[in-house]
């Protein structure tokens, strides 16, 4: 159990770096190890450097080396990362000498007892190994085992070959630094960083192990299994079977799928997983990702029976390379083609289907027994594949692929580019086995820009599809004509399907169809600012065009730009100035392009060369109609402006007699959508003006009793930045007039929020469909109002409305549940109804098929 004595060691500078606050510098230190010290007269540890200094006093340095417990030095080797500057080296005992580099000094001789090195100057030393016989035995370095990376917990075992040697250990973690004496295997459950050293009487301390052991989190989706090794662990939430075929299975969710080949076990399709997978052998095969061995964890949980229904694309949308959503991502994807050609029959169980220009292989991964014939239009259930190069569908049965009798609805074409003006055309719809007798039984559904099913983009509808009864077309195909409204803003876009009933009243919807309409000509949508000017951010102008940022050679230039709404959507085209009153003038500058407006015309002034001359321009704005920018400091008012990139001449103006004249826009609207129940709260920077209550009205709270706000109707202007309730039409898109100023409601319970916030759970109460209740912890967006929960009563779950303009509109609530009295009926275009109709109905949110 003895170790032999070790006979050598090494005095390491960073070992000692932390020796060099006020206190040490400069002082004698001794450095110690078990069988050997080193001290020295001055010692300094420069803060950044890689080296230890040893200094002399007054031309006097004096490095002692003591040998202890029984040993005897017979080396010493000093290294420096540099060559020594300490003059001669001395020794009391034995010889010194140098290398050829002057970077390694070497003592050689035999000491028992302290001897020193006398030196002149200083050394800079980075090593000091010793080498020597004797001193005491040491422990051996202890061992520490685990499995170094782990998902849940490992076992530590530390061991030691010196017999009955006391093991000491350090944890370090995220719970903090905690010593103990090792008596048997411990568990761990977080990253841990473990450090051991044995010690035992009459022997030196060992050397100290470091051994690191890491948490690996689980992959939290199927769609990260992607890129996976064997032994991960993957969170599986409501995972589906989509389809089983003997030993294979395909398991799929929101985040993508995996083929399960050959160890499908005992799932089945329409099984639905929730819990831990550990992967145990996961491979590549020619392109497609597979797990081949797998077992779920304990806890986890299995329904059986689920509705397995296949998402369903065109060719085009499965094929087209999409940077954010590649063919790779849908791999073992359950699929559905609808209305794809035929145009190859299936041979070594393969065959091809065509959509436009897109095709693809239908690849047979079941029996080899699979028929198809050219032209037929067939629908095609199976799931994404890949073999080497070749991209598939995998299908197993002659059922998943159907010819001919599946329900159908096409709209042509599938996408219309509207004017701005007011616009009416027309659309075919055709359609294949459905029960249709007239134009009455389709009906439309919209959608917004993520697929998802909405209400009629605004009311009254900005676009609308005629449903009225007309006479059929060849092809058993109608003409359905449509209509959108003037638009008076932002180039705006609806989606939509035409949907009808099947012969066994399932809903059968169409392509989607997008329709684009363009905003007004550049300028008719925003109105020209002509009451008193206050200080603000502007958008500059000449002759319609905004100016351009981004141009070249440091010149000035000018580009059309399409505004959205009251903004600049190209590229960065319009440059916003800001506007500042300094004395009896307004000046304006580029707050963002580092250019400066002072008073006084100083050197902050904003600056411009003018007339080739480095002019300290001060620019006024003058008229009513037509603001135009005057340079006070040049009559003759040419200026050839230029636009520096680099912020050195972030000021540019067009001036007045150098062929247009410059105008001034400022923002006059604000755009809100209105939830599913017709409300928003809002908050603005800027003053907003409620005088028009047409189409919609605005409310403060100005106080709650029990369970129950009060509103008051806000019917003028408001100050910026307060906090308010909207209320109107079931998604409606409202603009609200920016008011120059407004006034500060002092009873309004509502705060706006004008910048994103961090809120602690319970410290608001948020607008939540028709009602407020507590909001969570979290980040609150810019933007919205909320009402402080020290305001009402924090042990109130959640307040009903009662306005003072529909005091029987009252919902009820009890323990903070919420239920609707008299609920209000609408059918999928916003239309409120007195009774539930056949089709689609919405009640209290919900869509219910009668």
């Amino acid at each position: 159990g003895v170790v032999t004595p070790a006979n050598e060691v090494t005095f390491s500078y960073e070992d000692y770096r932390g020796w060099n606050n006020d206190t040490d510098y400069g002082v004698e230190r001794t450095m110690q190890k078990t069988d050997v010290d080193i001290t020295n007269n001055y010692f300094y540890t420069p803060q950044g450097y890689h080296y230890i200094q040893f200094t002399a006093t007054n031309g006097n340095g004096t490095v002692t080396i003591t040998p202890k417990n029984g040993a005897t030095i017979t080396k010493i080797k000093i290294s420096a990362s540099a060559e020594f500057n300490g003059g001669e080296i001395t020794p009391s005992t034995g010889t010194v000498s140098k290398n050829t580099e002057g970077t390694v000094i070497t003592w050689d001789g035999e000491a028992s007892a302290a001897f020193t090195l006398k030196y002149k100057s200083h050394i800079r030393w980075t090593s000091i190994v010793v080498t020597y016989t004797g001193g005491l035995p040491k422990c051996a370095t202890p061992e520490i085992s685990g499995e170094e990376n782990f998902y849940f917990s490992t076992e530590i075992t530390i061991s030691c070959a010196t017999e009955g040697a006391t093991i000491s250990y350090i944890l370090s973690n995220s719970k903090g630094v905690t010593n103990h004496t090792y008596t048997g295997p411990f568990t761990i459950d977080e990253s841990t960083q473990v450090r051991a050293t044995a010690t035992k009487e009459g022997m030196a301390t060992s050397d100290e192990t470091i051994k690191t052991f890491t948490k690996l989190d689980p992959l939290p989706n199927i769609g990260s299994i992607r890129g996976s090794v064997n032994h991960d662990y993957v969170q599986l939430t409501n995972a589906l079977v989509t389809y089983k075929n003997g030993k294979y299975a395909y398991l799929e969710d929101n985040s993508g799928a995996i083929l399960l080949y050959d160890c499908a076990g005992d799932l089945e399709a329409g099984d639905k997983l929730t819990g831990m997978m550990h992967i145990t052998d996961y491979t590549v095969y020619n392109g497609l990702p597979e797990i081949k061995a797998f077992e779920m964890m304990e806890g986890y949980t299995k329904t059986s029976g689920n509705e397995v229904i296949p998402t369903e694309m065109t060719l085009a949308e499965l094929l087209m390379q999409d940077e954010a959503y590649p063919y790779e991502f849908k791999l073992s994807k359950y699929i559905k083609i609808v209305d794809a050609t035929v145009t190859s029959a299936f041979a070594s169980k393969n065959c091809t289907i065509q959509q436009g220009e897109y095709s693809i292989v239908l690849h047979d991964n079941g029996s080899a027994s699979l028929t198809s014939t050219v032209n037929d239009v067939v629908t095609v259930t199976g799931h994404v594949a890949i073999y080497g190069d070749t991209k598939q569908i995998a299908v197993f049965e002659q059922s998943q692929i159907v010819v001919g009798t599946v329900p159908s609805i096409a709209v042509s074409p599938n996408t219309v580019e509207a004017t701005a003006a007011e616009t009416e055309g027309t659309l075919d719809i055709t359609y294949a086995n459905l029960p249709i007798s007239d134009m009455n039984d389709f009906d439309i559904q919209y959608y917004d820009a993520e697929g998802n099913e909405i209400a009629e983009p605004a009311e009254p509808a900005w676009i609308d599809v005629l449903v009225a009864e007309q006479d059929p077309k060849i092809g058993e195909g109608y003409v359905v004509s449509y209509y959108m409204i003037e638009n008076d803003g932002a180039a705006r876009t609806a989606y939509f399907k035409v949907y009808a009933m099947d012969a066994e009243t399932n809903l059968v919807y169409s392509n989607l169809v997008t329709v684009n309409q363009a905003a007004p000509v550049s300028g008719d949508q925003f109105a020209l600012f002509t009451g008193d000017l206050v200080e603000g951010d502007y958008i500059i102008y000449y002759n319609g065009k905004a100016m351009n940022t981004t141009v070249t050679n440091n010149r000035l230039q000018y580009e059309e730009v399409t505004p959205e709404g009251n903004t600049i959507t190209t590229d960065d085209s319009a440059i916003v100035w800001h506007i500042a009153k300094s004395g009896d003038y307004w000046t304006i500058y580029n707050a963002e392009a580092n250019a400066y407006a002072a008073a006084n015309g100083t050197r902050n002034q904003a600056q411009m060369l003018a007339d080739g001359t480095d002019d300290k321009a001060l620019w006024t704005i003058t008229g009513t109609e037509t603001y135009e920018f005057v340079n006070k400091s040049n009559a003759a008012n040419s200026i050839n402006a230029n636009l520096r990139n680099n912020g050195t001449y972030g000021f540019a103006c067009y001036a007045v007699g150098t062929g247009g004249e410059l105008s001034l826009y400022k923002k006059v609207t604000e755009s809100v959508t209105l939830n599913a129940y017709g409300y928003a709260t809002f908050c603005s920077t800027n003053a907003l003006d409620f005088s028009d209550d047409s189409k919609f009205s605005a409310w403060q709270i100005t106080g709650t009793s029990g369970s129950t706000i009060t509103f008051e109707q806000i019917t003028g202007t408001v100050a910026a930045e307060t906090g308010v309730l909207l209320k109107g039409s079931a998604f409606g898109i409202i603009t609200i007039p920016v008011a120059a100023s407004g006034s500060t409601l002092s009873s309004n319970l509502l705060v706006g929020i004008t910048t994103p916030t961090d809120v602690t759970a319970g410290q608001y109460y948020g607008l939540s469909g028709d009602k407020f209740v507590k909001v969570g912890a979290g980040t609150v967006p810019a933007g919205k109002a909320l009402l402080p929960a020290s305001a009402v009563g924090s042990s109130i779950k959640a307040f009903n409305f009662v306005f003072e303009d529909d005091p029987d509109g009252i919902n009820s609530i009890d323990n903070g549940e919420l239920t609707i009295d008299n609920a209000a009926i609408y059918n999928l275009a916003g239309q409120r109804l007195s009774k539930m109709q056949k089709g689609i109905n919405i009640v209290n949110g919900k869509k219910i098929l009668k």
